[in-house]
């Protein structure tokens, strides 16, 4: 998942989204990015 970004351009494409992510600290950063633009 890392960061988001593949995710906020999927659903800029309206498309759905599924991530996975090992580390909670990146997972977290991902959440906060998607929330912030979507």
């Amino acid at each position: 998942m890392g960061s988001g970004t593949t995710a906020i351009a999927a659903l800029s494409l309206n498309r759905q989204v599924i991530g996975f992510e090992i580390k909670p600290e990146y997972c977290e950063i991902a959440t906060q990015r998607i929330q912030n633009h979507y």
